[in-house]
């Protein structure tokens, strides 16, 4: 009788166990905090993107401009859909909030959909925009060597197209659901 309790415990034990490991592993993957809202994507305003930095482009001195999350989010779909190196991402998102810039999206890259935040900020550098990474969060798993990799792809790619363009950059500051850039004619 004592051998059956103790088995009865023992299967309960491993039943709770891979009940914990399964949580563990398949939980949500982190998306986009609750206060930030997705934005729909459309090539209008990918090209009001492009628009703004031609107006940059086109000044006579320093000129002030605003890209809002939707513009942003819209010019990095089409980046990813014409560029042949980018990481494949689904549903990718970009967020301003206090001073932050946060990048989220599903990487299908992997054998799994890994969903991801990535949080960093940008600053003029050099007269070029500068993506500093802060944190890379993926679900419960640790980031791997190959989301890692993506991410720097991308934000290598990133400033490579910023530093292409024909601007020399003199401020850039992240508000609440935009990014304000300063800058001039190179």
């Amino acid at each position: 009788m004592r051998g059956c309790f103790f088995g009865l415990f023992l299967v309960a034990a491993i039943v709770v166990f891979l009940g914990a490991v399964a949580f563990a592993l398949l939980a949500p993957a982190p998306g986009l905090p609750p206060q930030f809202t997705p934005v729909a994507v459309s090539t209008a305003a990918a090209g009001r993107f492009d628009t703004k930095i031609a107006t940059v482009q086109a000044a006579t001195g320093p000129t002030t401009i605003a890209i809002n999350e939707e513009e942003a989010t819209s010019r990095l779909v089409a980046l990813l859909a014409t560029e042949a190196n980018a990481p494949k991402i689904d549903r990718p998102q970009i967020a301003f909030r206090n001073g932050r810039v946060y990048l989220s999206g599903t990487s299908n890259d992997t054998p799994i959909p890994i969903g991801f935040v990535i949080t960093g900020r940008v600053e003029a550098v050099e007269g070029k925009p500068k993506i500093v990474i802060e944190n890379v969060e993926a679900g419960r798993f640790p980031v791997s060597g190959a989301l890692r990799s993506q991410v720097d792809t991308l934000v290598a790619e990133q400033e490579r197209l910023l530093g292409e363009q024909p601007i020399y950059v003199t401020e850039v500051q992240v508000l609440d659901g935009k990014l304000v850039v300063t800058g001039r004619p190179r």
